[in-house]
């Protein structure tokens, strides 16, 4: 590739980035994500996508080129978001999803998650080991909204009142997000992404030795549905 051309890669990495070095030598990429989800339907796709679009770059050669891409984007409707570290942005939102995820496929629907509050409760520690992981990994998941909702609020009275809100926001989003409506079609028909997601999350877990008991439990769930 020219030296004068960026790549802009959206997809999430969440391992090492040398396949990227490789291919794309002197850091000339940039990473994003396009917040996005949908299905396919006989011959009709049905998607949704949010003006967010998180980037950055890896290296600092890219950093300059990156407010060009920024404003390329910016022109069509979207808001380009520069993350400061988006490697440890990917490597959050790819630990969320992987350890949300199966307790979607268990119960069936998002709705069946929010109603069986045991399977909520384990979603919520499923989502929290994960954390831990990507804190191994050096990302300080406090500085992240996304992340701080899932964070331990304590003990008794006051985890009981933070699990319960929690479950309650998640349930208006169930019923009145059309965005996440169609975002949770697309992982459920999409058996080869989440399995590959929750598999690589575990994997990296174990290597780096973090107690994973919740996420592990759902090895069989997921199992099952990449067989399906």
């Amino acid at each position: 590739m020219p030296g004068n051309v960026t790549a802009v890669i959206f997809t999430t990495n969440w391992a090492a980035l040398k396949p990227l070095e490789e291919t794309l030598p002197n850091g000339n990429y940039v990473l994003a994500d396009a917040i996005a989800g949908g299905s396919i339907s006989g011959n009709r796709l049905t998607a949704t996508i949010k003006p967010l679009l998180p980037l950055g770059a890896v290296h600092p050669t890219a950093e300059a080129r990156t407010e060009t891409i920024v404003r390329v984007f910016s022109e069509i409707g979207l808001s380009p978001g520069h993350e400061d570290d988006i490697l440890h942005w990917h490597w959050l939102q790819y630990a969320l999803n992987a350890a949300m995820w199966p307790a979607l496929v268990e119960a069936g629907t998002s709705l069946a998650v929010v109603k069986d509050r045991e399977i909520f409760q384990r979603m919520l520690a499923a989502v929290r080991e994960a954390l831990d992981l990507c804190a191994l990994r050096g990302v300080t998941v406090g500085e992240y909204p996304e992340s701080r909702m899932f964070l331990n609020g304590g003990s008794g009275v006051a985890s009981r009142v933070k699990t319960w809100a929690m479950r309650e926001a998640y349930g208006l989003a169930v019923v009145h997000s059309e965005y996440h409506r169609r975002c949770m079609q697309h992982g459920l028909k999409d058996q080869r992404e989440i399995a590959t997601a929750y598999n690589a999350v575990l994997a990296t877990g174990h290597d780096l030795g973090c107690q994973m008991p919740v996420f592990d439990s759902f090895k069989d769930t997921i199992a099952r549905f990449q067989q399906a």
